[in-house]
């Protein structure tokens, strides 16, 4: 941290991340956004070598740093601030995020315990727009006994509430509930979703599958019947998800789909993820696409 510096304002709020391979600490810059902050990295100190080590802000308000490691020679530096700008703190101010943050905070505070208000408390929280306080809902949630808020989890209508509830009991539930976690994803499914929404849909239905056992063959065939007409997508992030599941539930059709894409100009991730699923299924019968 850079507070206690005598430094302009915006490097006192930074936070300083060190790079020993690169020779390089970076100032990260915090905004906020929403309930938490978006960050920004810049570099502060660069040098070949500079293999840096660890720092501290002196009690004179500069910045020491030591450098060393591998046969290098060790030292120990000091950043200065020589400039006409004012050291003097600032404090941020943004009262609609600090209000934020205030409110995933009371959220927290429910972590780790077992309360019987807890469910009517966090549960308006479950659809919020900002994710974080979604996230900071939703564990809150599955700290409380599954048998409070499985029912109402599969019942729920509003679909981001929803998507919220059904990652908690695919997280916290039993084998027995795979079935209507997927049927409650069904009727989620419906309508409009945004590209965020699909994929954790998608996620919610890989998480069920990895926490509570692969499907019957029956039921595989349904899911997967009701997912092909997607894959491909225009998004190649869908399409990660998208192959992954239909190579799991074993879907005919997901070889001819997938193959052309391999084709297409996918970035070095998108050919892993789609290599990677193909191997799979050849792995499972025991031949091979390559």
């Amino acid at each position: 941290s850079g507070l206690g510096a005598k430094f302009p304002s915006k490097f006192q709020h930074a936070i300083y991340a060190f790079d020993w391979t690169y020779g390089t600490i970076y100032a990260i810059h915090l905004s906020p956004e929403g309930s938490s902050y978006r960050a920004v990295k810049e570099e502060f100190v660069t040098g070949i070598p500079l293999q840096v080590t660890d720092g501290v802000i002196g009690k004179d308000g500069n910045f020491y740093f030591a450098v060393g490691g591998r046969n290098t020679p060790s030292a120990l530096y000091r950043v200065s601030y020589v400039g006409d700008a004012s050291t003097n703190l600032v404090k941020a101010k943004d009262s609609a995020a600090a209000k934020l943050r205030q409110l995933r905070r009371s959220i927290e505070r429910h972590h780790g315990k077992q309360n019987p208000k807890t469910v009517d408390a966090v549960w308006k929280h479950l659809g919020h727009s900002d994710r974080f306080i979604r996230y900071a809902a939703r564990v809150a949630l599955e700290h409380q006994p599954v048998d409070q808020w499985q029912t109402r989890a599969l019942a729920e209508k509003d679909k981001a509430k929803a998507l919220s509830a059904l990652l908690a009991l695919s997280r916290q539930g039993e084998a027995s509930q795979l079935h209507p976690i997927l049927s409650a994803l069904k009727r989620v499914a419906e309508g409009d979703l945004s590209e965020a929404q699909r994929l954790e849909l998608l996620r919610i239905m890989s998480l069920s599958f990895i926490r509570l056992g692969k499907p019957s063959a029956e039921l595989a065939t349904e899911v997967a019947t009701a997912l092909s007409p997607y894959f491909p997508s225009t998004s190649d992030a869908l399409n990660r998800e998208l192959v992954s599941l239909l190579v799991y539930l074993d879907a005919p059709d997901v070889v001819a789909k997938t193959i052309p894409l391999l084709n297409q100009e996918a970035t070095g991730l998108e050919e892993i993820d789609i290599d990677d699923a193909l191997l799979k299924r050849s792995q499972r019968y025991g031949g091979s696409f390559l």
